[in-house]
């Protein structure tokens, strides 16, 4: 397919003399996207230059990096399930979107007053780094090395989401539904029917059960999300190297600013109807001459206040201390051993907005309530441990072991609280508590001539990894801790058949599955269920054709059964993709390739709808299935 995909990369580096270099390059891109709504949201780029002082005594770098980029954020679609999963013919797999230029600019009622967004603005990053390096040896076998960086970074996105598989429903008898019956209600006139109309051109729709020929409507979430961050990192360290050993001991300090935490600004919702770029409806009530006498809604708006509306601001502290150390024990056994200490200090401070109700009864978020803050700080103690063993020279065995930690974050205390079911839990709502993980390995290396192999036996344990559960778009979201734990075997395979030919393969078989959820919930029948989006099987094959000016490779992937629900009730079906590569060098400086991803056009489902109940099994559901076929062609200029 054709998306107007246009992109220019450029590097210049050299010598200004005998001890300074430079690198400046960047790039600049256009596109429709994949998913086209009807308006340019992917366009962008970066610049970066970088200035080295190489001497020897010391290497000093000075690098900056500017990035200004907004990039398309696609929703999942509406797909059907009767027996075997398929598309809708009004909303197609491949490069349809619930995205349009009639959705585009909105107006919103918040907290901070009216607001306008346009869809266009998309998902955009603004971005400016500078990083110094300095390395050098103090003494003969010690060196010493310090890097600092500071960025400062916003990122705002702007989108239209869904929630909870109920909100697409049959378009006649949503007609009939409680809230348009009482709305009916306020009129004197019994003979008033409902009607939907377009917003777009002010025209009824003439039969509901045949719109766009599925008789679907649905209802979009608009979401807006910020966050603002001044970032200091700065990681000093100090080498030790002798012929048998190595020793590493090191500080890092990391500090960021928000001014804006990336919390959740839900807008309102949309009624639309179902299919590629869609269109707002409105519910109106109509005479016996289809007159309309009343709107239930308004340019499309259900509803101008979605679940929850947060603002928040936010700082982090770290500290941490580590030592690597690296000893070659015996001429065939190597070990390594890694100790890490981090101390993490969060304060968050929480904004939360109010309801309340227009003239027409439409629910918006008005004010915020008084500004909570919470503090709070942690530390945790991380471990690593591994060693390899050399059999002979084409053979060596291998084993891990890490018990690391992953630390809360800012936003924990937002979400936590802003998404609370009562005023019991948003009182009790904290950062949370670090999570453990442990990963363990044993693995084979094997190398000849023509061929080598890697493989490892793998374990991974969360204990406990945090799940939200959204339960639609009435209701509020559950946070859930369950247990995982995986098990599983991974490999990768290189065969040189000729000079001109070979071939690589690579992949991964794992059981996934949930463990200790609470058996005061009833889902806890589902303990040892397969984890969501996590397939048991994927592999990737490779083979390579080279020989003179030209090259060639095709790629089949193929990506195992996954479940979308916690229950392992709604199976999203195996698929398999190919990709083909060739590339043609004209000369030294001048080649041009050819890129084509999913040469036939399969659907593949990455995931079901992750803001639904912890089971679901509908035959309409919502899902992201991956890109249709895309060929791209570029040409590569080296000078």
């Amino acid at each position: 397919m054709s998306y107007d995909y246009t992109r220019f990369d450029g590097v210049f580096s050299g010598a200004l003399n005998d001890e300074w270099f430079y690198t400046v390059g960047g790039f600049y891109r256009t596109s429709d996207g994949i998913r086209e709504p009807g308006y340019q949201s992917d366009l962008g780029g970066q610049v970066s230059a970088r200035v080295s002082w190489l001497t020897d005594a010391f290497e000093l770098d000075f690098s900056y990096k500017h990035l200004n980029d907004k990039t398309s954020f696609y929703a999942p679609l509406v797909m059907q399930n009767s027996g075997e999963i398929r598309e809708l013919a009004s909303l197609p797999y491949d490069d349809g979107t619930l995205l349009s230029d009639d959705l585009r600019s909105l107006s919103f009622f918040t907290p901070e007053g009216r607001v306008q967004r346009d869809l266009e603005d998309a998902q955009q990053t603004r971005l400016n780094s500078y990083t110094l390096l300095f390395n050098t040896a103090l003494f003969e076998h010690v060196n010493l090395s310090n890097r600092t960086r500071f960025s400062s970074l916003n990122n705002d996105l702007y989108t239209l989401m869904n929630l909870g598989n109920q909100t697409i429903v049959d378009a006649t008898s949503r007609l009939q539904h409680a809230d348009i019956t009482e709305f009916k209600r306020h009129f004197a006139n019994s003979a008033l029917r409902p009607r939907y109309l377009r917003y777009s051109d002010n025209t009824l729709v003439a039969n509901p059960a045949t719109l766009n020929g599925n008789g679907l409507v649905t209802a979009s979430y608009p979401l807006y999300s910020r966050y603002k961050q001044q970032q200091l990192v700065n990681h000093f360290s100090v080498d030790y190297l002798d012929a048998q050993w190595s020793l590493t001991l090191g500080h890092i300090y990391a500090r960021s600013d928000f001014d804006e935490l990336p919390l959740d600004k839900w807008l309102g919702a949309l009624l639309t109807d179902v299919k590629h770029q869609p269109e707002r409806l409105d519910i109106v009530l109509v005479d016996g001459q289809e007159n309309v006498i009343a709107n239930f809604t308004e340019q499309g708006f259900l509803s101008y206040a979605g679940p929850v509306y947060l603002s928040g601001s936010g700082l982090s502290q770290s500290h941490s201390l580590y030592a690597n150390i690296d000893w070659q024990l015996t001429e065939n056994l190597r070990v390594d051993l890694a100790l890490r200490n981090e101390h993490l200090n969060l304060t968050s401070t929480l904004l939360e907005g109010v309801k309340s109700y227009t003239d027409s009864s439409k629910a918006t978020y008005s004010h915020y309530l008084p500004a909570t803050t919470l503090r709070d700080s942690f530390t945790q103690n991380a471990l690593s441990i591994g060693a390899n063993y050399q059999i002979g020279d084409a053979m060596a065995i291998f084993a891990r072991y890490s018990d690391a930690f992953e630390m809360p974050r800012l936003i924990n205390y937002g979400n936590g609280r802003g998404w609370a079911k009562s005023e019991e839990e948003r009182v009790q709502q904290d950062f949370g508590q670090p999570i453990r993980l442990a990963l363990g390995e044993v693995g084979l290396r094997y190398q000849t001539a023509d061929w080598q192999f890697s493989g490892a036996l793998f374990e991974t344990k969360f204990d406990p990894l945090p799940l939200t559960v959204y339960r639609g778009a009435a209701t509020t979201q559950q946070a859930v801790s369950i247990n995982t734990q995986t098990r599983g075997l991974e490999f990768e395979f290189d065969y040189q058949y000729s000079l001109a030919l070979q071939f690589r393969a690579i992949g991964v078989w794992q059981d996934a599955g949930f463990y200790g959820i609470p058996k005061q919930l009833p889902q806890s029948e589902f303990n040892g269920n397969q984890i969501t989006r996590t397939p048991e099987l994927q592999l990737r094959l490779t083979p390579e054709y080279k020989a003179g000016p030209i090259t060639a490779a095709i790629t089949w992937s193929y990506v195992g059964k996954r479940y979308s629900d916690i229950a392992n009730r709604f199976a999203l079906p195996a698929y398999q993709t190919w990709d083909l590569f060739t590339e043609l060098a004209v000369n030294e400086q001048l080649s041009a390739q050819l890129e084509v991803k999913n040469l036939t056009n399969a659907m593949g489902l990455t995931e079901g709808n992750p803001r639904d109940d912890l089971s679901h099994q509908e035959a309409i559901f919502y899902a992201r299935p991956i890109f249709g076929r895309t060929i791209k062609l570029s040409l590569s200029y080296q000078f």
